[in-house]
């Protein structure tokens, strides 16, 4: 029987012996493990992939690190970052740049570092799931309820949505103002990316778009060949 994956890990270090030690572990821990150095390699991993965790180290390249820390968590703010560090001092200057940013101290037990991310993860999506109605524009979003909405609507009908379209807008409203990869939307929706995935995900944006059609601020905007973003235009 195949094993599920327990997430994603992003591995960009500068001490290649370390980095080899961290993908061998993570692979047979059943992770899905990327390894990325370059700006532009990490770029393409994470508008390609769903990115779970990223590990960075505090060496004599921090503020490259530092940057493409930003970058990644700037992409998807869902991405637990961590970053190794020797000393405290390490520790405070790398949580003054975001409090977020998970510190592993080295040296450190591998089982206790995978067990942290996997805690974290827990942590992170249970305050996620705690958030179940979202505001968009004039419309009401119960991610709950499959509904969605018009408030101005003096009815206040209920639409109901179909799975996919939930799960689209869904993905949309976690990341507002952010494209998210049409990658990312058909690996979280059908698990397999395909030429038909593909022409399916962009009918049921056409849908969603049509849903929210009445609010002239509410924009789906489709970045050619990349994926698309939920903007909202404020007043």
């Amino acid at each position: 029987m195949k094993r599920l994956s327990k997430g994603s890990v992003l591995i960009s270090l500068y001490d290649e012996m370390l980095s080899n030690v961290l993908e061998k572990y993570f692979n047979r821990k059943n992770f899905t493990t990327f390894v990325a150095i370059k700006k532009t390699e990490i770029e393409k991993t994470i508008k390609e992939n769903a990115i779970n965790h990223a590990i960075f180290a505090y060496d004599e390249n921090i503020i490259d690190s530092i940057e493409k820390a930003k970058l990644v968590f700037s992409f998807d703010n869902h991405t637990i970052v961590f970053f190794l560090c020797d000393n405290l001092q390490q520790r405070n200057e790398i949580k003054q740049i975001n409090p977020l940013f998970e510190i592993i101290m080295r040296p450190f037990n591998m089982r206790n570092f995978s067990n942290k991310m996997l805690l974290t993860s827990r942590q992170l999506e249970s305050k996620h799931n705690e958030i179940t109605k979202y505001q968009i524009g004039d419309f009401i979003f119960d991610f709950v309820d499959s509904t969605l909405v018009n408030t101005e609507d003096d009815s206040k009908t209920k639409r109901h949505l179909s799975p996919k379209e939930k799960g689209i807008l869904y993905l949309m409203c976690q990341n507002v103002g952010k494209i998210v990869s049409k990658h990312r939307f058909i690996m979280n929706l059908w698990r397999k990316d395909d030429n038909l995935k593909s022409r399916s995900l962009d009918v049921y944006i056409t849908k969603l778009r049509s849903y929210l059609s009445s609010d002239d601020k509410i924009k789906i905007i489709n970045k050619h060949g990349i994926g698309y973003m939920l903007k909202i235009i404020e007043d």
